[in-house]
């Protein structure tokens, strides 16, 4: 009867365990519709909403980071399925890919890292919603940057290079311009990044902000780029002649002569006496 009794004390165990299974399943699937009802709210949201509305949805955006972050282990494989699937839609919603690859790219592992870069290369910089969410933009690009790949840098041509946006980086209190965005992008590929940046030296319309950001990531291997680039200096003016030692004296006409006078005879006007203090700054040239 012992054996009898060891069964029926292990009916209980096996009956918790399948509790616990079923309310973990349970638990699971309730994170995974909580995720997608997050992801539905992105898709749904529109740039040209007044500024309550536009505070409203930032406020759900950061609830939404929350709550993937607390339930990190069941969100993330809901977060990666989804984003794979938004990359293979013709036209992705742009929010999503942004927000989550954003928050692969701070939460996730190498692999998701590679997801967050697929993501980014497919986002439509021009978008209207994009830029209504440029600061967010900039820093998963900056992000990226770390993966040294090529492919980012056309991307951080078209979006970045040319742009007069800047970025706010509200944990230093910190703005940065134009030119600092695009230091900090390329200068992320260190001697890439300047070598990329190089020829495009000879682009007339970029040229000021490429020399602006050489000066914050450039090495002596620019020098020569740069120079070549600069317009040729005009020619120098000639100097105009120098003054004479002292100032000519005018012929003195002729007097006309008088009736009945010998036509040989002349009166003349004596030169004028030089000035000694011409004398002696000529002296004191060279």
């Amino acid at each position: 009867m012992q054996p009898s009794r060891i069964r029926l004390a292990a009916l209980p165990i096996a009956v918790l365990s399948c509790c616990l299974m079923m309310s973990a399943s349970a638990f699971g699937a309730s994170v995974e519709q909580e995720t997608l009802q997050y992801l539905a709210r992105l898709r749904a949201i529109k740039a040209d909403g007044p500024p309550e509305q536009m505070q409203k949805h930032n406020e759900q955006m950061d609830e939404a980071w929350q709550f993937y972050h607390a339930h990190k282990d069941e969100a993330m494989p809901v977060l990666r399925r989804e984003l794979a699937a938004e990359l293979r839609r013709k036209q992705p919603a742009q929010l999503v890919l942004l927000d989550v690859a954003s928050f692969l790219m701070v939460e996730g592992d190498n692999e998701d890292r590679k997801r967050s870069m697929q993501a980014l290369l497919a986002i439509d910089s021009e978008n209207q919603i994009i830029q209504a969410n440029f600061d967010q933009l900039f820093r998963l690009t900056h992000g990226m940057t770390s993966m040294a790949d090529p492919n980012l840098l056309p991307f951080i041509d078209r979006t970045f290079l040319a742009t007069e946006r800047g970025v706010h980086i509200p944990e230093h209190s910190l703005t940065l311009n134009p030119t600092l965005i695009c230091a900090f992008l390329y200068g992320g590929f260190g001697a890439e990044g300047e070598r990329h940046l190089q020829p495009k030296l000879k682009d007339r319309d970029l040229m000021e902000r490429v020399l602006e950001v050489l000066k914050w990531i450039g090495s002596p291997d620019s020098v020569s780029p740069v120079q070549a680039a600069m317009p040729p200096k005009p020619p120098k003016a000639p100097k105009p002649p120098k003054a004479p030692n002292a100032e000519a004296t005018p012929e003195t006409p002729e007097a006309p002569v008088k009736p009945g006078s010998h036509p040989s005879i002349r009166i003349e006007t004596p030169a004028r006496p030089l000035d000694i203090g011409n004398w002696a700054t000529v002296a004191s040239l060279p």
